[in-house]
């Protein structure tokens, strides 16, 4: 498949908790592309993320994410259109983190989905 600049992408991260335990302290995190802009509104106003329990419910909820701008730096805000992104997107955004509230049984699993668009 190909993409295209100014082209949005989604991606999704599926987690399945296949230990014999509870899973605790779950974190997402990933590095961005150098390019691709990251969704700022993919999901609604301020909702960066998507998230679906799989057909055996983690029981997780996502918390609040963190960013890194491109130079790994604390980037403090998502600003819709910074670096010549397009309007719903970000074009400083590096990385991100999400950390997951809650406890994850065994055998449950969970989808992340966000999106990006291509520089």
């Amino acid at each position: 498949t190909q993409a295209n600049p100014g082209q949005a992408v989604t991606y999704t991260v599926q987690v399945s908790n296949t230990g014999q335990g509870v899973a605790t302290s779950v974190v997402l995190d990933d590095v961005l592309s150098p390019y691709l802009n990251f969704g700022v509104n993919s999901f609604g106003a301020n909702m960066p993320f998507s998230f679906t329990d799989g057909a055996t419910p983690s029981t997780l909820t996502p918390g609040t994410a963190s960013y890194t701008d491109r130079n790994g730096a604390p980037y403090p805000a998502l600003t819709p259109g910074a670096n010549g992104a397009s309007a719903n997107f970000d074009g400083n955004v590096g990385a991100w983190t999400l950390p997951m509230n809650g406890n994850m049984p065994a055998g449950s699993s969970f989808s992340i989905q966000y999106k990006a668009e291509v520089r």
